[in-house]
C-alpha cells in the first residue's frame, strides 16, 4: 500500500470522530490486525492544512497509526488539488503551479 508502481500513496482520510488527516499512506500489521500508517500527517481544520496535532502538541508526530474501524472514508489526495499543493509545498518545499483553467 506505501507504493503502488514505484509511486507513494498519498491519501485524504476522514476519521469517525470528524478530523480530516492526509499524508503517506501503508498498511502495517498491528495487534488488532492489520492498521493504517500515515506518515507526514497533516489535517485540516477550519479551511487551514497544518501538521496533525501541531496545535495540541506544539509541534507534529512523523507519523500515526489508525485502526480502519475509526476510518469514515478514504480518497486520493490527487482528489483534492488545493490540499495537495499545499501538502506538497508544506511537506517539499516545493511550490507546485495552478494549471491554466479556461473558463467559458
Amino acid at each position: 500500500m506505501a507504493e503502488v508502481n514505484g509511486k507513494v500513496v498519498k491519501k485524504v482520510i476522514k476519521l469517525i470522530n470528524g478530523e480530516i488527516v492526509f499524508g503517506s499512506v501503508e498498511a502495517v500489521d498491528g495487534i488488532n490486525g492489520q492498521e493504517i500508517l500515515i506518515k507526514q500527517p497533516y489535517q485540516a481544520q477550519g479551511g487551514n492544512i497544518f501538521p496533525y496535532g501541531i496545535k495540541d502538541l506544539g509541534n507534529g508526530p512523523g507519523a500515526i497509526q489508525i485502526h480502519p474501524m475509526n476510518v469514515l472514508w478514504i480518497n486520493p489526495l490527487e482528489d483534492f488539488p488545493e490540499i495537495q499543493t499545499a501538502y506538497l509545498k508544506a511537506t517539499t518545499n516545493i511550490e507546485v503551479n495552478d494549471t491554466p483553467k479556461i473558463i467559458l
